[in-house]
């Protein structure tokens, strides 16, 4: 392998990564299969591409081509070499009134981002993974997306390409393209945003019925037609909430039906396209008596949700915990004619092999996802016969089944914790597999972590830096890789783990924006921590998890610390010691501690588990770093807030920070014995009545969540079940009690940004902002452009500095707006990077509160 990276390297201008880690990554994708490549090369242009064309000729090796990995058959697997073009080979190179010209590594959301902002048009065909695939995957795979019906297929948009065929560079035309081309430009054709005006979701009591539907509504020129079945209906309900009252608990199967109206540049008469659609309803639920009840989708607002239930739909089935859906059949098409007889016979045939199948897809054009869901426990490989069997049945009704692959089963059993590992390596790493594979068990690599698009945040660093390495799914596979033996345990001591484990910035988005839900924060910490386990920690990872003690005697020496931070030569010092960088503003220790003060009033106070006349409510107040060293006003009025809503407030004075830079900087230590401390005080406290109120949300998390990383027990669970940020408490107790507060008008317009470790979906107004908007005069503008990109102290690394302010400068364009006095968010970290980056004052919604209620 070390000759072919060396013979490599010498021919290309891009990179050649031949490393165990690197062909381990690359030896999956969002299927069953895997298969380790020999090399993974990420050319930087056209040349680099012919020169390993020309090198795979001459060495006998094959060469496959990947974007973001999101292919369900395997078709970016092989053991050849891998082109990654997302890494280098992702510019947008030339823009017209009507096309544009691209390489085949950028992605297809960004692109239709940077289209719909600036000429009102897109890139028409989307596939399925539309949010996450790249254009070069598109074109190659000439995959159709949910509205082929409008649009056809993305290669009747291709005017021209750039390819690599037979070693040599060739510019063509659609009609021309070879099916084993490289495409390395391609000048598409683009077209005007849809014009949406009707749509509906209909509802049928048999899937039967559904299939044969599609027949009736196809005449009324649809732009889309999605299949979902009963067991999707019945995991929205479960898992998304808001769709509970719409979805009918005997339905068995739902059509969800949009109208063609035209484009925005030529629109279709609205009232015209209204009526189709009633007429349409009364046709499929009337006359033919198919459908058993009806939703028409025709405002704007009801066509937020139809696109939210349709993008929910289709990942809702990664979120099962007892079953692992199987994308083995992620592209059956069958013509429409054949479906109602295709379909009872496909579903025999998984009653034959006692497995149950889940339904979805493009039933307008044939196209059906179908899902095998198969016990984790289960250990009979049943998949190559079942395969088979259906791709036989496919042939016969005449359709295509896409790569007919049969890999061997891997369905979480061939995971093995401590499987072949060195039980003195083990201890010396802390190494715990039985926790590890806990963790990454429910990943399915399905790289949905690599979209990009305003409904999600996941992952700051991925979007700024669209590497493998960089995503979730990497640490995943990392960890699997050595839990199945694939990969040694001393992996984890390398600087290339080290380095994979560090693009993890614990924002936390996993919990919320995952498909399957997979937690990347333990993940991560344990690769930190075994790393660390290994050499030791660096200089400024000792300062960042042991920052409440430098912070102490940072107090004790306030002014000198003050002078220094003000000077250029000690900031100098500080940046190659520490990693900070110069130009980060800093913020001061205040003189006095909010704790220090809080211990002094408490002298000759009751217990606090005696409850004051009139309060029922216990709150014990957590406080997070930045308000007891820097904003002590803020843990202040915090405490005259819920005073003043008749909520008796303790502030347990032997609390300590909640280790959440300890968590973040691999320092386990640290962090088991702030958890253990902070969790025995607290969970004694909740036993008293007592709920844990954080001031901050990532404290709150922290406290909940990261815990579990390095406690068991039932104190641990009890923590965890009982800790709530501020606002969140308040804006429930405000919905509990059915009450509004005395608030006076505030006469401010402010920018509002939600945390990433709010845990509060992209685009839904977190319980801070719902507090915000009761206070009369206040105009609250809800930002939802991604992570701020501080992350704790990520940000505050002289060596992210650069990529932290990329991951917040869309943020950061927002809140300079003209319109907006003030930015506003409920992490403190947060606010440091808003004002830094906008250079616009920001506040806690904290302070704002307090104003509204006259406490300041």
């Amino acid at each position: 392998m070390m000759r072919l990276q060396d013979d490599l390297r010498g021919l290309l201008a891009g990179d050649v990564c031949c490393d165990e880690i690197t062909r381990h990554l690359y030896s999956t994708d969002a299927g069953v299969l895997s298969i380790r490549p020999a090399g993974v090369v990420f050319p930087k242009n056209t040349g680099d591409t012919v020169a390993v064309v020309r090198y795979a000729a001459e060495n006998g090796l094959t060469v496959r081509l990947r974007g973001s990995g999101t292919g369900t058959v395997g078709e970016s697997l092989g053991e050849g070499l891998v082109l990654d073009f997302s890494r280098y080979m992702n510019r947008l190179e030339c823009t017209g009134s009507d096309f544009v010209t691209v390489q085949p590594g950028v992605p297809v959301q960004g692109l239709n981002t940077v289209l719909t902002e600036t000429q009102q048009r897109q890139f028409a065909p989307l596939c399925g993974s539309e949010l996450s695939t790249t254009v070069g995957s598109v074109l190659s795979r000439n995959a159709a997306g949910r509205r082929f019906l409008q649009y056809g297929l993305p290669r009747d948009y291709l005017l021209e390409a750039q390819i690599v065929l037979n070693g040599t560079i060739q510019t063509i035309s659609q009609e021309h393209l070879p099916e084993r081309a490289i495409i390395t430009a391609a000048k598409l054709r683009t077209v005007p945003l849809p014009n949406r005006k009707a749509a509906a979701v209909l509802f049928f009591d048999s899937i039967e019925k559904a299939v044969r539907a599609v027949d009736v509504l196809l005449p009324f020129r649809l732009s889309l037609c999605e299949l979902i079945d009963r067991r999707h209906s019945i995991l929205m309900r479960e898992y998304h909430p808001q769709f509970q009252r719409l979805l009918p608990v005997e339905a068995e199967a739902a059509l969800c039906v949009e109208l063609n109206a035209g484009n925005i540049a030529e629109p279709v008469d609205t009232d015209s396209v209204r009526e189709h659609l009633r007429e349409m309803l009364d046709s499929t639920q009337h006359r033919q008596n198919l459908c058993f009840r009806s939703i028409p989708v025709e405002i704007p607002e009801d066509f937020e949700r139809f696109d939210l239930f349709l993008e929910k739909a289709e990942r809702v089935l990664f979120q099962m915990r007892s079953f692992r859906p199987l994308p083995q059949f992620d592209n059956l098409t069958v013509p429409v004619s054949n479906l109602p007889a295709f379909l009872p016979e496909l579903l025999d045939t998984f009653r034959r092999h006692s497995t149950t199948a889940s339904l979805a897809g493009h039933i307008g054009q044939g196209q059906l996802r179908v899902f095998p869901l198969l016990n984790s426990l289960n250990k009979e490989n049943i998949l190559p016969r079942l395969t088979e069997e259906v791709y036989v049945l496919v042939a016969r009704f005449g359709g295509t089944a896409g790569t007919p692959l049969i890999p061997p089963l891997d369905n979480g059993s061939n995971t093995r914790p401590g499987n072949g590992i060195s039980p003195q390596l083990q201890l010396q790493l802390r190494w715990e597999p039985e926790r590890a594979a806990e963790d990454v068990r429910r990943c399915n690599n399905c790289g949905e972590c690599f979209r990009n698009d305003h409904r999600s945040r996941m992952c700051p660093v991925l979007r700024a830096d669209r590497r493998e390495e960089n995503s979730p799914r990497a640490k995943v596979n990392l960890i699997r890789g050595i839990l199945n033996g694939q990969l040694g345990l001393e992996t984890l001591t390398l600087e290339q783990s080290k380095k994979i484990a560090d693009s993890c910035i614990q924002c936390g988005r996993c919990r919320s924006d995952c498909p399957a839900q997979t937690v990347l924060v333990p993940s991560a910490f344990r690769l930190k921590s075994a790393y660390a386990a290994a050499h030791g920690l660096p200089l400024e990872d000792l300062f960042w998890s042991h920052l409440d003690t430098v912070l102490k005697w940072a107090v004790r020496f306030r002014c000198s610390v003050k002078v220094m931070m003000q000077n250029r030569f000690s900031r100098w010092i500080l940046e190659k010691l520490l990693q900070l960088p110069q130009e980060r503003q800093l913020p001061i220790p205040e003189k006095f501690l909010f704790l220090r003060r809080k211990r002094l009033r408490e002298l000759f106070r009751r217990p606090y588990y005696t409850v004051p006349d009139g309060k029922t409510e216990r709150v014990a107040l957590f406080i997070d770093t930045y308000s007891n060293y820097f904003e002590p006003q803020l843990a202040e009025a915090a405490v005259r807030i819920l005073e003043a809503q008749e909520v008796n407030v303790f502030v347990p004075l032997r609390q300590r920070p909640s280790g959440l830079l300890a968590f973040a900087t691999g320092n386990r230590d640290v962090a088991e014995r702030t958890a253990g401390h902070n969790t025995a005080l607290l969970s004694d406290l909740i036993r008293q009545g007592y709920t844990v109120v954080a001031l901050e949300p990532a404290s709150a998390s922290c406290l909940s969540q990261d815990y579990s990383c390095v406690l068991d027990g039932e104190d641990a669970a009890l923590l965890s079940q009982n800790v709530i940020d501020f606002c969140t408490f308040l804006y429930q107790r405000i919905q509990r009690e059915n009450w509004k507060p005395d608030f006076k008008p505030v006469n401010k317009k402010i920018g509002y940004h939600t945390p990433c470790r709010s845990n509060t979906a992209a685009g839904t107004p977190s319980a801070a902002e719902e507090l915000l908007r009761l206070i009369p005069g206040l105009e609250v503008r809800h930002i939802e452009r991604g992570c701020c990109g501080a992350a704790g102290m990520f940000g505050f690394k002289r060596r992210n500095y650069r990529q932290s302010l990329k991951i917040g400068m869309n943020l950061f364009r927002e809140l300079r707006a003209a319109d907006i006095e003030y930015g506003v968010s409920d992490c403190n970290v947060c606010r440091l990077q808003m004002e830094h980056g906008a250079k616009k004052k920001t506040l806690h919604p904290i302070q704002l509160l307090a104003e509204a209620l006259e406490l300041l």
